[in-house]
Formats: C-alpha cells, sequence, structure tokens
C-alpha cells in the first residue's frame, strides 16, 4: 500500500475507534435512566472518567459522596467506582419528565405506589429510582442499582387470574418469600376463613384463605388491564370496556363472570380487585 494511501485511511480508523468506545448519547444529555446513569454518568464506571466533565468538587465534600457543584449533582464512590448518583439540579429530568421541583404527587401518576424508607426517601427500588421531597416538592433525585421486582411482572391486571405475577390460587409464601412479611393482616370480621395481608408500599393486599390467595386487591397505578384500565380511570371508561353486566354494592362495580370488580367514587377508579370467576 502506498503511503499515501496509509495516510488517508489513519484517520478513518481513528475515527471509528472513537464510535466504539464513545457513549450513544451526548455529554449534554440531561436524561436520568433509573438504574443506569444521569446524563453521560454511567453507574459502575470510573468516577476518573467523568473528573474534566464534572467540574470542580465542592470543599464540603465526603471522601465516598462527592459534591459537583457546577453540574447539580452529588456521586456516591466506592472502590473507584459510581455506586449511585444523586441530582438536586432541575436541569435534569427522568424519562418520563419528572424533575426536582416539580409536585411529589406525580411520583404515584408516573411509577406507582413508592416505599418510603425510615429516613424518609421514597424508593422504587424495581425502576433504580429514589426521591426525596420537602414541602411536597421533589427535592433530589437518586439513581441507584435497580433490584428487579419478581412478583410485579409484566404488570397486567388479568380479570380472574392475576396481578402481575401475584395469581389467585397461589400460596402467600410465595409472595412473602419476595416482598417479606405483610405491614399488617386483619381478619376479615364476617367471615374469618379470610384474612387480608396489606403490603401498602406496593399497593396491593391480599384476601387469603388457608394459605393461598383468594383475591387480590390493587391501589397502585402500576397495574393496569390489557385495554389499559387502571387507578383513575373512568366510570365511563370502565364501562365502555366491560359493560353494564354487573352487580353494584355502593361504589362497588362486580363483574362476576369476567373475575374483577372495580370500586369507583366521583367517577374515578380508586381500586381494583381481581377475584375468582362465576357464573
Amino acid at each position: 500500500m502506498k503511503k499515501n494511501h496509509v495516510l488517508f485511511y489513519v484517520p478513518i480508523l481513528l475515527f471509528l475507534l472513537f464510535l466504539s468506545v464513545s457513549p450513544a448519547f451526548s455529554a449534554e444529555d440531561n436524561i436520568i435512566v433509573g438504574g443506569k446513569r444521569v446524563g453521560p454518568i454511567l453507574l459502575g464506571d470510573p468516577i476518573t472518567n467523568y473528573l474534566d466533565w464534572l467540574g470542580k468538587k465542592s470543599a464540603d465534600s465526603k471522601p465516598n459522596f462527592l459534591d459537583f457543584p457546577q453540574r447539580g449533582m452529588m456521586i456516591l464512590v466506592k472502590n473507584g467506582k459510581i455506586e449511585g448518583i444523586m441530582v438536586y439540579s432541575p436541569n435534569y429530568k427522568t424519562q418520563e419528565g419528572v424533575k426536582v421541583g416539580a409536585p411529589t404527587s406525580v411520583l404515584n401518576t408516573k411509577y406507582g405506589n413508592y416505599l418510603k424508607t425510615d429516613a424518609g426517601t421514597l424508593m422504587y427500588s424495581e425502576l433504580g429510582l429514589a426521591f426525596n421531597d420537602k414541602d411536597s416538592k421533589i427535592s433530589r433525585i437518586m439513581v441507584v442499582a435497580a433490584s428487579p421486582d419478581v412478583m410485579l411482572g409484566d404488570k397486567k391486571i388479568i380479570p380472574g387470574v392475576r396481578a402481575g405475577n401475584i395469581k389467585i390460587g397461589m400460596e402467600i409464601s410465595l409472595v412473602e418469600q419476595n416482598w417479606g412479611q405483610a405491614k399488617s393482616v386483619v381478619k376479615n370480621e364476617k367471615d374469618e376463613r379470610y384474612s387480608e395481608y396489606k403490603y401498602d408500599h406496593k399497593g396491593v393486599s391480599l384476601v387469603v384463605e388457608s394459605g393461598i390467595v383468594a383475591a387480590i386487591r390493587i391501589n397502585s397505578y402500576k397495574y393496569q388491564t390489557p385495554e389499559g384500565i387502571g387507578m383513575n380511570s373512568t366510570k365511563d371508561q370502565v364501562f365502555k370496556t366491560y359493560g353494564n353486566n354487573y352487580k353494584q354494592v355502593g361504589d362497588s362495580y362486580k363483574y362476576g363472570p369476567m373475575g374483577i370488580s372495580f370500586y369507583i367514587h366521583e367517577g374515578k377508579v380508586l381500586e381494583v380487585l381481581v377475584i375468582p370467576r362465576t357464573e
């Protein structure tokens, strides 16, 4: 190969090498992806990869929790690698559009029920996201390693059958293996054969008979039917989807043959109950 041909190919090869090691997003990307990244900062990467981009760290930084005010973020570091990222600047937003300063109430709508820790952190461990709030507004957003929720499954409510991976007829012990002990267990006053296992932080309560799940009560935005019916769906949407062949008791509308019931108040679904199908 002639010398001028070699010189022609060198910059092309260097460019291709640059592409192979560069991130697929801009260094000015401001998107928060739970369990993965904030902008170009990736969980698991060496902190040294980003020191130039991050700028000068605050003198108040702790050895393993570095504050970079120029970027409005703090980074948790262990053995030189990034374990967590916390942003306190409204310049960043999640893929669902949530950012610092947004009302805390938006979290239920976007992500469903959260677990509130003793320290007051609002956790979505399966998403790799956590939030701090102050005066009913989001004050910080944290990205950590995600811990998938096996019970959440595909988040689908299948009438008469299941909600995610919680199925009518399964043993309650299988739920406890993944979610731990229920926050409370309440006996049914009218029929003591049944107890309600309340997982408030999951937005789910399970009606249990002799250790077997007999019904699934859902108060979480995470779950929807295949037609998109879930929390805050309208009464008209329910009737359009399931028809008018229901049995009404107060604000509850039971579709026995389908295996589903809705508690509807002021025109909105506030609870979905998955039950065994009846004739």
